[in-house]
């Protein structure tokens, strides 16, 4: 498998000691099956899912055909779940797009509902914000108990989605022991 053992090597090199470890049990049997589950749509927590997701990632990136997704709530390319959310400015408000977890393609999704369960009840979703980061805030849907992060291009134009979304840290905190859970894990189990 094209890439595999080089990222192997590079994990066991100069990862974090519990991932490297994970590195050195890897087999290209099981990373394969992790990316036909991640290329099926079957999300998983697996480390095999971590190294299929690396693997595929600058694969996808460049992905033109579409999948003829038809669920709104999925990558309309490759099908994937969101990774986080984009508020842009536009006219007097903000526009809500996407940004995928797997090709990393940005697509429209109207504000106000949750992107997990299209719950439209605005009593139910919650939304939190820290002082110290004031560009992200957090989307929660109390009916699905799942949460996406907001990046704010209105409060810093430098936002750079994915990197942004793992300094949300703080918040994935605060947010998981309330007992809510994360659409999409990043690619650092977070």
């Amino acid at each position: 498998m094209s890439g595999l053992s080089s990222l192997i090597e590079l994990t066991i090199a100069k990862g974090p000691a519990p991932l490297a470890t994970l590195a050195e049990k890897l087999d290209e049997e099981s990373v394969s099956a992790a990316i036909d589950n991640c290329l099926a749509n079957k999300e998983s927590e697996t480390p095999e899912s971590f190294f299929a997701r690396v693997l595929l990632q600058p694969r996808m990136a460049g992905y033109e055909t579409p999948k003829g997704n038809e669920d709104r709530r999925r990558c309309p390319r490759c099908a994937s779940a969101p990774q986080l959310g984009c508020l842009r400015p536009e006219g007097d408000g903000a526009r809500l797009s996407l940004v995928c977890s797997l090709c990393l393609e940005e697509w429209d999704f109207p504000r106000g509902e949750c992107v997990s369960c299209d719950n439209a009840d605005e009593k139910s979703l919650v939304y939190y914000q820290a002082e110290e980061i004031p560009h992200l805030r957090t989307m929660m849907c109390d009916k699905c108990r799942r949460y996406l992060h907001l990046a704010d291009f209105a409060k810093d134009l430098a936002i750079v989605p994915d990197v942004d979304e793992i300094v949300a840290l703080p918040l994935d905190v605060w947010v998981t022991e309330r007992g809510y859970r994360k659409i999409r894990r990043n690619l650092a189990g977070i």
